[in-house]
C-alpha cells in the first residue's frame, strides 16, 4: 500500500466536496467533528508517520506555499465558507430571473 496515495484524493476530491457543502449549509461545522477525528487519526498519521498534536494539526492546514499540507479542518472553516458564498447571491438572483444582465458592483 502506498501511504501517500490518499493525499491527492483528499486535496483534489474530498476537500472540494466539503467546501461545496460548507458553502451551502449553515452551522454544519459541529457535525464535522467525526470526519475531522478520522483525518487526524488516520490520514495524517499515514502521511507523516504519527498522530500530531493540535498545534501541529493547525500547521498542516496551512497552504502548501507556506509549508503546510493544506489539509484543512472543516470544523474551523465552516462559518467562513458559508459567509463567502453570499457574494454570489445577486448573480444567482439575476440568473433565476432570466434578466441576462450582470449585477452592479455595489450589489456584489
Amino acid at each position: 500500500m502506498y501511504p501517500r496515495a490518499p493525499y491527492p484524493s483528499f486535496t483534489f476530491g474530498l476537500k472540494h466536496r466539503w467546501t461545496y457543502y460548507l458553502s451551502l449549509l449553515l452551522d454544519i461545522g459541529n457535525l464535522l467533528d467525526s470526519p475531522e477525528r478520522a483525518m487526524s487519526h488516520s490520514l495524517i498519521p499515514a502521511l507523516i508517520g504519527h498522530i500530531c498534536a493540535t498545534a501541529k494539526r493547525d500547521l498542516l492546514a496551512l497552504p502548501v506555499r507556506i509549508g503546510g499540507l493544506e489539509i484543512t479542518n472543516p470544523c474551523h472553516i465552516a462559518a467562513s465558507e458559508y459567509e463567502a458564498s453570499a457574494i454570489s447571491e445577486p448573480l444567482v438572483d439575476e440568473i433565476a430571473a432570466h434578466t441576462h444582465k450582470i449585477p452592479d458592483d455595489h450589489a456584489m
